[in-house]
């Protein structure tokens, strides 16, 4: 059909002047398919018009296509499901990936869920960021890394890195802070490369079998100087007095590094982590009718609804507010003051009765 054979005109009223006979060509045998990049790849793969996925960027890798069209299955190629998992950090990758000015107004390139396994091309960055985020990737190897004087965060966290470049200092030599939570250092040497790093202040390795070790934390404090916080936990004083006493010389640091990970049990874990559910829930008790009668005078005198509730919900809980304890207590203490006084009073007035009993007696002898 020709639009030109259908003119629009407001004289027609709307109405349709469709003719068959004009039909030029028809399309037939189509598929619907909606924006969701998924399924465009995935009615690609199933017609063999795609071979190379590394235009679209996935949060996961993953072996199977779903169709909610067909509600079919579709399994993608052999070829397809490794251009998948591995990914090459390019430099076109670098530079269509977000960057932005973070919450401490840092400039940061974000290269997080690509499912990069070797790091390289850094140099396209120019030396123009202050953190580089290369989390949730596939990393197993923290080298290959150019001279970047102006990167001071590097956070690389869930990865698989099991080694670190012994001359890492050299290319980073303004680096401070490093995450390197939930990945698969195992040994305390592995950590040695690090001492070349002369500003690093702030680092991570939770979630890493090496906090096993014994003494870890020791050890990393007496080989990273310049240290200040090691897994969020700042370093005192005392504790670099005991790793340089403990680690002074060289046959107990081969000790240490020599020393498998302290096995943990599943009974030691779960009545550790009784012991502290214990310790975080606070026991309530009744309050004492003291209590009560002061929290029923607070709500009387209270001014806004808000301390109504508040007052309510402490009286509902037992548990007294800060400003009443000091209330309740002088109540108990001139409780204590007025019983203390009865009795005194109660005292001398039997005292006084037995003093005129005797005296009435011997008035009759």
């Amino acid at each position: 059909m020709r639009e030109k054979e259908y003119p629009s005109a407001r004289a027609d009223k709307g109405a349709c002047k469709f003719d068959k006979v004009k039909i030029v060509a028809s399309v037939s045998n189509f598929s619907v398919v909606s924006l969701n990049e998924y399924q465009i790849v995935a009615i690609l793969v199933k017609n063999d018009l795609c071979s190379c996925y590394k235009c679209f960027r996935f949060p996961s890798p993953f072996h199977r296509w779903l169709l909610p069209a067909t509600s079919s299955v579709v399994p993608v190629p052999p070829s397809a499901a490794l251009c998948l998992e591995m990914v090459r950090l390019t430099a076109d990758l670098i530079w269509k990936s977000p960057h932005f000015f973070n919450t401490i107004k840092e400039r940061e390139l974000d290269l997080r869920g690509n499912k990069i396994s070797v790091i390289e091309n850094l140099g396209a960055t120019e030396d123009q960021f202050d953190t580089v985020d290369l989390s949730d990737n596939e990393i197993v190897k923290l080298e290959n890394v150019p001279f970047l004087n102006r990167l001071g965060t590097l956070l690389i966290n869930n990865n698989r890195i099991t080694r670190i470049n012994p001359n890492i200092g050299e290319f980073l030599p303004n680096l401070h802070t490093l995450v390197l939570t939930n990945n698969r250092i195992v040994n305390l040497v592995e950590i040695d490369p690090l001492t070349s790093l002369p500003k690093l202040q702030f680092l991570s390795l939770l979630d890493n079998n090496i906090t096993k070790k014994v003494n870890y934390r020791l050890y990393v404090i007496h080989k990273l100087k310049s240290l200040r916080v090691l897994d969020f936990k700042k370093v005192k004083n005392k504790e670099r007095l005991e790793a340089k006493n403990l680690f002074e010389s060289k046959e107990v640091i081969e000790e240490a590094q020599r020393t498998p990970a302290k096995p943990v049990s599943p009974v030691e874990s779960s009545e550790v982590s009784e012991a502290t559910e214990e310790q975080q829930i606070p026991k309530v008790t009744a309050p004492t009718p003291e209590q009560i009668i002061a929290i029923k005078a607070a709500i009387v005198n209270s001014q806004t609804l808000e301390e109504v509730a508040r007052l309510e919900k402490a009286l509902k809980s037992g548990q007294l507010p800060a400003d009443l304890k000091s209330l309740t207590d002088n109540m108990m203490t001139d409780n204590v003051n007025e019983k203390h006084e009865d009795a005194v009073l109660a005292e001398s007035t039997d005292t006084q009765e037995q003093t005129n009993t005797d005296s009435t007696q011997m008035e009759e002898d």
